[in-house]
Parts: C-alpha cells; sequence; structure tokens
C-alpha cells in the first residue's frame, strides 16, 4: 500500500505550506502532510519553508511581524496552530523544524508551551510527527 505524503500541503495547486494548500491535500488523496516550522522570537511557531520571507527572518522577529506578512496567494503565515486547524484530522503530519529559541536561565523553549502542540515533541531539528 502507498502512502500519499503533501508536500508543502498540495503544492502543485496551492502555495506551499498555505491554509490553501493544507485544504487541499486530502481532497487531492494525500495520507500525510509535510510541513516546515520556524519559531518566530516570542517563541509562536510558524509554518513556512523559508526562515525569511521578505527580507524579514521569522526567528528574528515577533508573531505580529510574521503575521504581517503576506504569501504570494494574499494568506498571511499559518501559526502552526493555524494550519492544524485546517489539516483534514484523517491527514497525518510531519515537519521539519529550525531551532528554537531557548530560556537561557531554564535551557527551557517557550515554543513547546502552546496548547495546539502539546503532541509535539522538544524541538531537535529532526523529524517531529505529530
Amino acid at each position: 500500500m502507498s502512502l500519499v505524503i503533501a508536500h508543502r500541503g498540495a503544492s502543485g495547486y496551492e502555495y506551499e505550506n498555505s491554509r490553501a494548500a493544507f485544504r487541499a491535500a486530502r481532497a487531492r488523496g494525500a495520507d500525510a502532510i509535510e510541513l516546515d516550522i520556524h519559531a518566530a522570537a516570542d517563541g509562536v511557531l510558524f509554518v513556512h519553508h523559508d526562515e525569511v520571507v521578505s527580507g524579514v527572518h521569522i526567528t528574528r522577529s515577533s508573531a505580529a511581524q510574521v503575521r504581517a506578512l503576506r504569501l504570494p496567494n494574499g494568506e498571511s503565515i499559518p501559526a502552526l496552530e493555524d494550519a492544524l486547524a485546517v489539516i483534514d484530522p484523517r491527514c497525518r503530519s510531519s515537519s521539519r523544524s529550525s531551532p528554537c529559541p531557548r530560556n537561557s536561565t531554564t535551557g527551557c523553549s517557550p515554543c513547546w508551551r502552546a496548547p495546539a502542540v502539546a503532541r509535539v515533541a522538544p524541538c531537535t531539528g529532526s523529524t517531529i510527527v505529530l
């Protein structure tokens, strides 16, 4: 049995890593979706392939600054919570993440405290299965 993985959502039909691409994936026969995650400076996780968007570094920006950016299809860059909300629950999700900011005192990463990502393993730079 083959497993169909939608790379960055249905990126051959909709703009990659967009809500539209994630919505279209299951309709196009995807069993799973691969997406990329970057943590903003304040720990909010965003889904985008590149860490730099229109000259703005996601990892050096606040969530508000990242939310103000637009994808070519007019959508804002989805936070991980937004992406998970539109991905068909029958689809499995897998992601690659950039290093998350760490608190220098505790060593903990604030981005892993969000309720929507409670089922995500701590960031290691390796593949994470949601």
